[in-house]
């Protein structure tokens, strides 16, 4: 249905999605309240670490701190989703990152960073039982032909809330990191509440795992699906490689954004234009499909694109070249996000659901962390940021080859796992 929608006509229809499926509605806003708050704090978290006399290996501390906790939890934040009401899954990890949040807020009052550190790697470990979650629950909330579409509109309101997230938690953290990370806490209370409102969303029960059967069995099971399907396989995978050329264009952004365009203002602003670029690229996507492009050649585009964009960002010696790199390296992001998702949402059955986005999740995680950390032992030996996020960049296109060859990405249309839509 999606792909032969223009750009104009993608929003409507996804408006209209909003209007006629409430779960997704619910599910949408509570998710767009909390990533808010989250960006507003990481802002807050990042620019204390350089505040307090760290360097680059000191942030990728701190990143390893908000990502690895989750990235390791993952597999069993996955397995218990499949097993148990997502949507009080969701309630009740808010709530929980609403207190770990607002004693965050506390330790930044104290000017503790090692408290608050500590505090990070607590509540990354909590958020790691919410992704899995949530992005189990959206099958459940639209149709399967519904799901590109919502992925698109997903993507869309992630770049305006990452833009605006990034942008006003740059302003708010020059009034001080206390104010934005009691925000950040408030917006996990309000979309405790709003999840809320979602109707039960318990796993198929006619394929529901035993509670007895051990958690590492289940995700050997979902691992055992996913060796013999190379269309999904391709899909899960394929946010790895990205993510840990992205990782140390992250910091690269954080190390260079006071050069460019100032340190908390900076930051924030050029995560925000990234963040455009990563709502441009899916439209993009359902543009040129819509058009009859083909599905695995606008893929390879698009993650192409990323890189590239990632390289020229490290390269980038004036504001204007930094912010320009920012957006297509966001478009890559965003195009490539989306086909994934959709695929993973469409080929996976809802039995394993959780359990495989949870190993996304670790994909990504994990690439992101190993990404950063990279960077800033190879900056620490006296490199250039720039040949390290070029060098990671070039691993990441020949993995992306390895995955493409021989898989098979079948159309959207192609048979797969009925599911209807919660009203």
């Amino acid at each position: 249905m999606t792909a032969g929608l223009h750009l104009g006509e993608t929003m409507r229809a996804a408006v209209d999605l909003l209007k006629k499926r409430p779960g997704f509605r619910h599910l949408w806003f509570g998710n767009v309240i909390s990533q808010l708050g989250d960006w507003i704090g990481w802002v807050a978290v990042a620019v204390l670490a350089l505040h307090s006399g760290g360097g680059p290996l000191d942030v990728a501390v701190v990143f390893a701190a908000h990502h690895l906790p989750a990235a390791l939890l993952t597999p069993v934040s996955g397995a218990l989703a499949d097993r148990f009401d997502r949507r009080r899954v969701l309630i009740v990890v808010s709530l929980l990152l609403a207190v770990t949040t607002a004693a965050m807020a506390l330790a930044a009052v104290a000017s503790s960073l090692a408290v608050l550190e500590g505090l990070l790697v607590l509540r990354s470990a909590m958020s790691a039982f919410f992704a899995p979650a949530e992005r189990a629950v959206l099958p459940r909330v639209v149709e399967r032909d519904e799901l590109l579409l919502a992925g698109v509109f997903d993507a869309g309101s992630w770049s305006v809330v990452f833009s605006i997230g990034m942008a006003l938690g740059g302003l708010l953290t020059m009034l001080g990191p206390t104010l934005a990370l009691a925000i950040d806490a408030f917006t996990f209370l309000l979309a405790a509440a709003i999840f809320a409102r979602l109707p039960p969303v318990r796993p198929d029960r006619g394929a529901r795992p035993p509670k007895r059967v051990a958690m590492a069995a289940e995700l050997a099971e979902a691992l055992r699906y996913l060796g013999g399907h190379g269309g999904l396989r391709q899909a899960i995978l394929a946010k790895g490689p990205l993510a840990l050329a992205g990782g140390a264009a992250w910091l690269a952004l954080t190390v260079n954004a006071e050069a460019l365009l100032g340190a908390a203002l900076g930051f924030g602003l050029l995560n925000a234009v990234r963040g455009v670029g990563a709502g441009l690229g899916p439209m993009m996507v359902v543009k040129t499909l819509g058009r009859g492009g083909d599905r695995q050649r606008v893929w390879s585009m698009v993650y192409a694109a990323g890189l590239a964009g990632m390289v020229a960002f490290a390269l980038a010696e004036t504001a204007v070249a930094g912010l320009l790199a920012a957006v297509v390296w966001g478009i890559g992001a965003g195009g490539n996000w989306v086909l994934s998702s959709e695929r993973i949402a469409a080929l996976g059955p809802d039995r394993l659901q959780a359990r495989l986005n949870s190993i996304d999740l670790i994909a990504m995680l994990g690439g992101q962390t190993l990404g950063v950390v990279a960077l800033a032992i190879w900056i620490d030996g006296g490199h250039s940021a720039a040949s390290g996020v070029a060098i990671l960049a070039g691993f990441a296109l020949a993995s992306w080859t390895l995955l493409s060859r021989g898989a098979r990405t079948p159309l959207l249309s192609a048979p797969g796992v009925n599911r209807s839509a919660a009203h």
